[in-house]
């Protein structure tokens, strides 16, 4: 079974698993300007976009780099990094995690930022845990990048 995005509701329907779920965390540098604004309207448009083909994950920025979990089924979050990569306001993209996974882990939004409610302090959580466990550069920029934005 898979949970999928009701469109018209933004919550969840389980549904037969016709592809197996997928977690994929990444770190980018950014290329937008670190105007709030800016970072909630390319929220809302990833969030719109995510709902219609069944992810959800969270966005964490520091102002200079990105740090994003996208979760769903295998192809969709293909396509989903597909666009990602060639999005001009990203570049130096590095996966820190890409694994098979049974859930969801990061809440039943399309997108969100990260706030004080105790999904997201939980999915911070994962994501610092996450970053002291595993090694290179892009676990290390993870960690800072989460760190800065509970600051």
């Amino acid at each position: 079974m898979i949970a999928t995005i009701i469109p018209t509701t933004g919550t969840l329907a389980v549904a037969p698993r016709s592809n197996p779920m997928r977690r994929l965390v990444y770190v980018s540098r950014s290329f937008i300007d670190a105007d709030p604004a800016t970072l909630d309207a390319m929220v809302r448009e990833s969030s719109v976009r995510n709902v219609a083909v069944g992810i959800t994950g969270m966005l964490w920025f520091d102002g200079s780099y990105f740090a994003q979990v996208l979760e769903g089924e295998h192809d969709q979050v293909c396509e989903t990094m597909k666009r990602i990569r060639s999005d001009p306001r990203h570049s130096d993209l590095e996966v820190v995690l890409d694994q098979e996974v049974k859930g969801r882990a990061f809440g039943k939004w399309g997108m969100a930022q990260p706030n004080n409610g105790p999904e997201s302090m939980a999915s911070t959580a994962f994501l610092v845990g996450l970053s002291i466990t595993r090694r290179g550069h892009a676990a290390k920029r993870l960690h800072d990048i989460v760190v800065a934005c509970e600051a």
